[in-house]
């Protein structure tokens, strides 16, 4: 178990999300008016991602049906809107399918939602950024709580029934890092009542400074040190090298 090595063609879902904090809170119920110009605007600056509105008293979300030939149609929230702020949701990879989707470039999709946000809502001021990103590896016939335990912890895992879940946070004067691990239960594509066993990584960049206005170059600045993280230091982290500093 310790021998297995989590890498990139293990992974079987994907999403990112850019979760957004505005201050004053978001009023769903009374800036509906401002909801529907921000919807019409995301629209129009984003027809391929952003498609069906739907609004409550509580909060309000954006939805978009992923179709995939010859498999199946996937819905997923794209937006979603409530009191605390806004979290913009990137699908990647889906595992029911095992494909991925072709949406734009983080970047891209953060820049022009930001200053949608600027426009339709300026009495609001972003104090706080999170890229989060969420994965789901397969673990092949590995036992996922057994799994975690033995790598990350040294706990002793007494049977299957048993939930373990960890969290890092190795944080710097700028930003949080924090990783989350947790076993989960996968259906295999392809193959109806199938299940085995995975873990899901989810990993939060934010900025730790919650006291200013953020800019755009800020909110560039915080996905871009985020996708290094991802990139040069998570999987050191999840096989456990020693060559993971944090």
């Amino acid at each position: 178990m310790q021998d297995y090595q989590i890498t990139e063609d293990k992974l079987d879902e994907h999403v990112e999300k850019i979760s957004v904090g505005l201050k004053p809170e978001f009023e769903p119920k009374l800036e509906r008016v401002h909801v529907c110009d921000f919807y019409d605007a995301l629209v129009e600056e984003f027809p391929g991602i952003f498609e069906t509105l739907i609004h409550s008293p509580t909060e309000c979300q954006i939805r978009k049906t992923f179709v995939f030939p010859g498999k199946m149609d996937i819905e997923s929230v794209i937006l979603i809107c409530q009191r605390g702020g806004m979290d913009f949701v990137i699908p990647r990879r889906f595992a029911l399918v095992q494909e991925n989707t072709a949406l734009e470039d983080t970047q891209e999709i953060a820049a022009g939602c930001i200053k949608l946000i600027r426009k339709h809502f300026p009495t609001k001021r972003i104090y706080g950024l999170g890229h989060i990103n969420e994965y789901i590896f397969g673990l092949e016939e590995h036992n996922g709580p057994e799994f975690i335990a033995s790598r990350f912890t040294k706990i002793t895992v007494q049977g299957q029934d048993e939930e373990i879940s960890v969290r890092v946070n190795r944080p710097d004067n700028d930003y949080n890092k924090i990783i989350d691990l947790k076993p989960v239960v996968e259906f295999q594509a392809g193959q109806e009542g199938v299940t085995r066993w995975g873990m899901k990584v989810s990993v939060d960049f934010n900025n730790r400074d919650t006291t200013r206005d953020l800019t755009l170059d800020d909110v560039r600045l915080i996905i871009e040190k985020s996708g290094q993280f991802n990139r040069d230091e998570l999987y050191a982290f999840l096989n456990a090298t020693e060559t993971w500093q944090g």
